[in-house]
């Protein structure tokens, strides 16, 4: 929820000024849309992120999308493929900034 607020005061904010907003956001397999359909993951299908990356993208926020192949839901490749990856690219974010 916090990587989608862009900066905008939520009930996540501190009293009194504190900030919520994120630089980042690393989603495996999150919902972002209870209508659409999918892939292996019976749970929460590929559209999810799909549709995710869209809105991102309409914003102008940078998106990298990396799509798991018959990836189901909680799959441990995300661990083992995708976890290094991810933690790469976090240090390129704070590396950049």
């Amino acid at each position: 929820m916090l990587g989608v607020t862009s900066g905008q005061r939520t009930e996540f904010d501190y009293p009194g000024g504190g900030d919520s907003s994120v630089q980042a956001v690393i989603d495996w397999y999150g919902s972002s849309d209870f209508l659409a359909a999918g892939t292996s993951d019976h749970l929460v299908p590929h559209q999810q992120t799909l549709i995710l990356a869209d809105a991102l993208r309409a914003h102008g926020t940078r998106v990298e999308l990396h799509i798991l192949e018959n990836g189901r839901h909680g799959d441990q490749r995300f661990e083992t493929e995708l976890k290094q990856p991810a933690i790469e690219w976090l240090e390129q974010l704070r590396k950049s900034s």
